[in-house]
């Protein structure tokens, strides 16, 4: 649990290096970046603040073996 935490933590420093989800329709659709660790595949997308800030915000995730269309 504490390595998961932690990667979702550094998501934002590395966001912008990961790929398009590429299974998932809804998550193709929403054109959302996918982020894979410890087995489980995370949804986000990367929005920028009315002051010029970047956060990255996860709005979906699942584990690799239900991670299919």
């Amino acid at each position: 649990m504490n390595r998961l935490y932690d990667a979702m933590e550094a998501l934002g420093d590395y966001a912008r290096i990961y790929s398009k989800a590429r299974l998932k329709k809804e998550w193709i659709e929403k054109e959302y970046g996918e982020f894979i660790c410890e087995d489980f595949h995370f949804a986000y997308q990367i929005y920028t603040l009315p002051d010029g800030e970047e956060i990255v915000r996860i709005h979906d995730a699942c584990h690799s073996l239900i991670y299919h269309e």
